[in-house]
């Protein structure tokens, strides 16, 4: 096909060869550029929304968007983007590149204004007058627990949430008599606290709710989740329904805790214990390596070296020692 326009025998689009095409199509950038910056944390609201992180992409495709072109088909890609939000009047500077399937890829720069308009974001509107969903109460039935290292791993543990609308915060840490309050920006996170903090600490956690008002035309409720840390760990000693026992295992649900040479673990929960009115006798008791004199049959023949002690328990032990916990001369397994 020949150029309608220039004669040349090569005419891609519209009867027109690249050359030519290209020298009718014009691009149209905006005439300005409008962007809010929230001056506490820099985030910057493009299209009704705020972005607490990579501001620079969502500018970008802000910019990218306000291009228009003669050709629909036409596509403009930002390739640089140079800019300083901390001048209320400047000017956004962008290295850009057009293109249409079936022609060369033409590039170019070009300055638009730019005005920044100062305005903090919801995120931090919130943070300054203390707005909270839900409130974690840390409290131990153990006077010698050390609250503050809970505080800190529930601290640390926040820490990894992330939100790009930035709804996650700590709004204020109150310390108390009995131990500490954490009051959270948004209830979400403090069900997922509240349940980091229970693999990590065996505790009861009771949940009430307050009415706080309305909130998008419904009821906006504020939780309290109380947990009170029980104070113990896994191998810890205690007395339960008048028996001592070790604790095995460890959930949020559940402990499973086994009598000294017993044969199976029994699983009860935190509640359970404290209704029971448990009692910590040892946090860290003694580990003390047996001896196995004989296995077989289901049973086996222990020696204690120390005091010299023998006795058998219903289990087939492997190899030649077992190590176990001892406590007023009482022996439990792992």
């Amino acid at each position: 096909m020949i150029c309608i326009k220039c004669g040349k025998k090569e005419a891609v689009l519209n009867g027109l060869c690249e050359s030519c095409y290209l020298e009718q199509i014009k691009l149209t950038f905006p005439d300005i550029i409008r962007v809010e910056n929230c001056p506490k944390c820099n985030a910057v609201k493009v299209k009704n929304r705020w972005y607490y992180s990579n501001e620079q992409e969502h500018i970008k495709h802000l910019v990218r968007d306000s291009i228009t072109s003669t050709d629909a088909s036409i596509t403009t890609d930002i390739n640089s983007i140079n800019y300083d939000l901390k001048t209320k009047n400047g000017y956004i500077d962008i290295d850009y590149t057009f293109s249409r399937p079936g022609i060369s890829a033409i590039s170019g720069k070009e300055r638009i204004p730019m005005a920044v308009l100062r305005q903090s974001c919801p995120q931090c509107n919130k943070l300054t007058g203390n707005y909270y969903e839900a409130v974690i109460q840390i409290r131990s039935f153990r006077e010698n627990f050390d609250l503050l290292e809970a505080l800190k791993y529930a601290e640390k543990s926040f820490s990894a949430f992330s939100s790009m609308e930035r709804a996650s915060f700590i709004s204020k840490i109150e310390k108390k008599k009995e131990g500490y309050d954490m009051y959270l920006g948004n209830n979400s996170d403090a069900k997922k606290l509240v349940r980091m903090i229970q693999f990590r600490y065996p505790a009861v956690l009771k949940v009430s709710k307050t009415l706080a008002g309305r909130k998008n035309g419904e009821d906006f409720y504020r939780y309290t989740y109380s947990i009170r840390i029980l104070g113990i760990s896994k191998g810890s000693i205690i007395r339960y329904m008048k028996k001592k026992m070790i604790i095995r295992e460890i959930s949020p649900s559940k402990i499973k805790v086994m009598e000294s040479t017993g044969n199976f673990p029994v699983g009860i929960s935190q509640s359970d214990l404290v209704e029971n009115e448990f009692e910590l006798l040892e946090d860290a008791p003694e580990r003390r390596k047996l001896i196995v004199l004989d296995s077989r049959s289901g049973e086996s023949q222990l020696m204690d070296p120390v005091t010299f002690r023998t006795f058998t328990v219903r289990r087939e032990i492997d190899g030649r020692e077992i190590e176990v916990s001892v406590y007023d001369n009482e022996y439990f397994f792992d």
